[in-house]
């Protein structure tokens, strides 16, 4: 059943409302400029969506101008004015758009990843303005794989400020989990870039609380790019939302919060720290990891014998597969010359620069290796 609710428009207001903010210059030319782009991008999320609308055998143009309070509005006539349906009553109705040859293939072209500027412009004119019209469902339209297609583009093409935006205005909640998947690809790669406010931006609109494991599980890595680059507060802050999440099945997310917590000077004067984070025994996953963190804490205590000894327990019950088996080695060689047995530690930051020449601190243990050899 059709509601109509007639909003007539003077000649002006449909004016207004069909003309773009763009300027006289073509779209296609402007958007190469990062601050013309995003806000080019605002502007074709408040444009008019024209749609073909299929009910059975029966196919119709249709312009659809917003949805509101539950309602698609969509325009009548020639400029008549608007009229309604109730998403809760669309039934068999769904809406389709028309494309080329042009936008085929810049889709083909994100899955060959071999996307350029053109076919990433052609994307964005046509997709962009769906991105309001995500509430109707997806069995009624192609919206949703449509908008999916045009953040996996943003994202491929760098354009990570365009990405945040669409992010911006969905919900998450209400997408399915590839929507979240591409959402986490684009907070690591914000930050591989450092760019960590904008990463922040991109996190908050993430319900990491509640998203899956897999997607937990990257999330996971995104906090430990982040955790990597020194950014311990936003590290920590992350870590502590995935250590809520009912998926967070171990303590890894826990323990990385603790090892931000160190840096940011948090447990310093903790004398109960110990007893806080001592819960795993040797042989068990994450054992190493816990006297990894236990270790960073003695040594920035200055408890040395105490934190070599940590740490070589961390060493020894190492797996292979541990990620930061590397920086657990490295810190054996922190310990080792906190001791001053000076021998023993460029021994342990030689291997480490040697067995891990990936890793971050496969660059720093051959700094501290260097040093130790310039020493009389």
């Amino acid at each position: 059943m059709i509601h109509s609710m007639y909003k007539l428009f003077t000649g002006l207001a449909v004016t207004s409302l069909l003309a773009l903010s763009i300027g006289s210059v073509p779209l296609s030319a402007q958007i190469n400029h990062p601050a013309a782009a995003l806000e080019q991008a605002k502007a074709l999320m408040k444009q008019p969506l024209d749609v073909v609308q299929i009910r059975g055998n029966t196919q119709s143009k249709m312009r659809l101008t917003g949805i509101e309070n539950e309602q698609i509005i969509f325009q009548i006539g020639n400029g008549m004015g608007e009229a309604s349906i109730p998403l809760a009553q669309l039934g068999e109705i769904s809406f389709r758009i028309l494309v080329d040859d042009d936008y085929n293939q810049a889709i083909g072209a994100i899955v060959k990843e071999t996307l350029n500027r053109q076919q990433l412009n052609i994307i964005r004119e046509r997709n962009f303005p769906m991105v309001r019209f995500l509430p109707i469902p997806r069995e009624n339209s192609i919206f949703h794989e449509a908008v999916k297609k045009l953040f996996e583009a943003l994202i491929q093409a760098e354009s990570y400020e365009q990405a945040l935006l669409l992010l911006q205005n969905i919900n998450l909640k209400k997408l399915d989990p590839e929507f979240e998947q591409l959402a986490i690809r684009l907070s690591g790669k914000l930050a591989d870039e450092e760019a960590y406010e904008l990463a922040s931006a991109t996190l908050e609109e993430i319900p990491i609380e509640s998203i899956n494991l897999a997607n937990l599980n990257a999330v996971l890595e995104t906090a430990g790019t982040i955790r990597d680059h020194e950014n311990y507060e936003s590290a920590k802050t992350l870590y502590d939302r995935l250590a809520s999440n009912p998926e967070s099945r171990d303590l890894e997310a826990t323990y990385w919060s603790y090892y931000c917590g160190i840096y940011l000077g948090m447990f310093k004067d903790d004398h109960l720290f110990q007893q806080q984070v001592e819960q795993i025994k040797p042989g068990k996953p994450l054992f190493s990891l816990q006297q990894l963190i236990l270790g960073t804490y003695y040594l920035k205590r200055e408890q040395f014998p105490l934190a070599m000894k940590t740490i070589s327990e961390g060493v020894a019950y190492a797996r292979p597969i541990d990620p930061w088996i590397a920086e657990l080695m490295y810190r054996s060689g922190v310990a080792y010359e906190a001791i001053e047995e000076m021998q023993t530690a460029a021994a342990v930051y030689d291997e480490t620069a040697k067995f891990f020449p990936n890793s971050n601190w496969s660059r720093i243990a051959r700094e501290a290796y260097e040093r130790i050899q310039l020493q009389p």
